[in-house]
């Protein structure tokens, strides 16, 4: 008995760690796209930062826990984040000539330090928390 619940677990953890792979692969269609035809209509910069900023999350839990596909799946996930923000960056609004354009990219990339800066200072000020609160 104990035998089929190892094989059940590695079953689902290897299965697990394929689609940890496979997922970010899904967006291969729309890396090339946006590659080869330069056209960034209807990707949102703010969202993307957003998606990069959130990966850090799994990946700091999947570091702390010691869950490979988790921290595998989200590394890929931050590189497809970081090709999509680049193209979108590269192809989109800073190539563009116009100040208003250019004005929105500024923002969109100061919104997203913020956001990080945010993130970072609440993660420090939970670990602080957690560390004063820990009985001695």
């Amino acid at each position: 008995m104990a035998k089929s619940k190892i094989s059940n677990k590695k079953i689902v953890g290897t299965s697990m760690l394929f689609v940890g792979v496979l997922m970010p692969l899904t967006q291969l269609p729309q890396i090339v796209t946006l590659y080869t035809t330069k056209v960034t209509t209807g990707l949102s910069l703010e969202t993307w930062l957003m998606y990069l900023v959130l990966c850090c999350v799994p990946i700091i839990y999947g570091i702390v826990y010691k869950l490979p596909p988790l921290i595998i799946s989200n590394v890929l996930w931050t590189i497809v984040n970081l090709v999509v923000i680049i193209g979108i960056i590269k192809f989109g609004v800073i190539q563009d000539s116009s100040s208003f354009e250019t004005l929105i990219a500024v923002n969109s990339i100061g919104k997203f330090l913020s956001l990080m800066s945010l993130f970072f200072i609440s993660s420090a000020f939970v670990l602080l928390s957690i560390d004063l609160l820990k009985p001695e």
